[in-house]
């Protein structure tokens, strides 16, 4: 069992590139924290997706008929823990519902290295059909009690069904010269948004 502790502070070590005394080096800043990190992360988490907005478009060269589209989803997400927010933004053109939650899109975090921070920004996937969000993050708390391995690793993941609130329009070309003149024949946009949407994790864990 004894020979458990040192290969545990090594994988800590690993994973963060702090060292198993648990003090930075020198050269690394302390990371920015907020107050009462841990308690938060523990007891308190929720994501909130700020103004999160969901815009599709698609051209059709005559009735029913599609020949191209596009649909991007765009927020803000913020965790009580970090002390900053990650805008969150993918654009698609797969036809269809664009958005499948098969992909893993990273969001982008403030422009100091949060490598370095200890903090990581956060992933989401995003699923058009059923109006599910993914979020999961991975960051890091610096208010441990013990001095000597003050850090705490957090991870966690959840997810949302968004029941979305739509304005559709559709214009159609004056000029439309008939099926098969390859002219567009009408635009049809849908837009949802801008709204918040809380994300409770289904699952926390902690290394400390």
């Amino acid at each position: 069992m004894d020979s458990f502790i040192p290969i545990l502070c090594f994988l800590v070590s690993f994973a963060t590139g702090i060292p198993a005394s648990g003090r930075l080096p020198s050269d690394v800043a302390t990371p920015d924290s907020v107050q009462g990190c841990s308690d938060i992360s523990e007891r308190g988490l929720e994501w909130t997706a700020k103004n999160f907005h969901l815009h599709s478009s698609l051209s059709l060269t005559a009735p029913s008929q599609v020949s191209k589209g596009a649909a991007w989803v765009d927020f803000n997400v913020s965790n009580p823990a970090v002390p900053y927010e990650m805008h969150c933004s993918a654009f698609s053109t797969q036809l269809g519902d664009f958005f499948y939650g098969d992909e893993l899109i990273s969001c982008d975090g403030p422009s100091q290295d949060v490598t370095r921070s200890g903090h990581k920004n956060a992933s989401f996937s995003f699923a058009k059909a059923s109006g599910t969000l993914w979020l999961y993050q991975n960051w890091l708390c610096n208010d441990g009690s013990d001095p000597n391995l003050p850090f705490s690793i957090w991870s966690a993941k959840g997810s949302v069904n968004i029941i979305f609130d739509c304005v559709t329009s559709s214009r159609k070309n004056p000029m439309w010269k008939g099926q098969g003149s390859g002219d567009i024949y009408s635009t049809d946009t849908v837009d949802c948004g801008f709204f918040d949407v809380n994300v409770a994790p289904s699952e926390v864990t902690a290394l400390a």
